[in-house]
């Protein structure tokens, strides 16, 4: 059985709703969601693996024209307590690969304020 989504895509509405950029009650349901899963666009079988993510699970698929840290500290901007925060996408040791760039060992650095933004909206209450 596969699960229905609200899915955002970062720049960009999907199914009619960006919860980054509304205040209505639908927005706080989905803020108020446990877990995310930042998914880059070019992971193979995409609609497969959205159908198969839990209902439970807010997907956010990243774009290509902005650094996927950036992006994803955005979406958890004022969000805390989040349980889990999942990243979906193509690697290889001791780097991912997003279509907007890398992140690795040669790049974290640029990244630090938005991977510590992502590391608040972590920590429990």
């Amino acid at each position: 059985m596969s699960a229905s989504h609200k899915v955002t895509l970062i720049n960009c509405v999907v199914a009619d709703f960006d919860p980054l950029r509304s205040n209505s009650m639908e927005h706080r349901a989905t803020a108020s969601k446990r877990e995310i899963a930042f998914i880059d666009q070019g992971v193979d079988d995409l609609a497969t693996l959205l159908a198969g993510i839990r209902a439970d699970v807010e997907p956010i698929l990243l774009s290509n024209d902005e650094a996927a840290p950036r992006q994803m500290a955005r979406a958890v901007e004022g969000r805390n307590g989040l349980e889990t925060i999942h990243v979906i996408a193509h690697g290889r040791s001791g780097e991912v690969s997003f279509g907007a760039g890398k992140l690795s060992g040669e790049t974290i650095r640029e990244h630090a304020d938005d991977l510590a933004q992502l590391g608040r909206a972590a920590v429990k209450q």
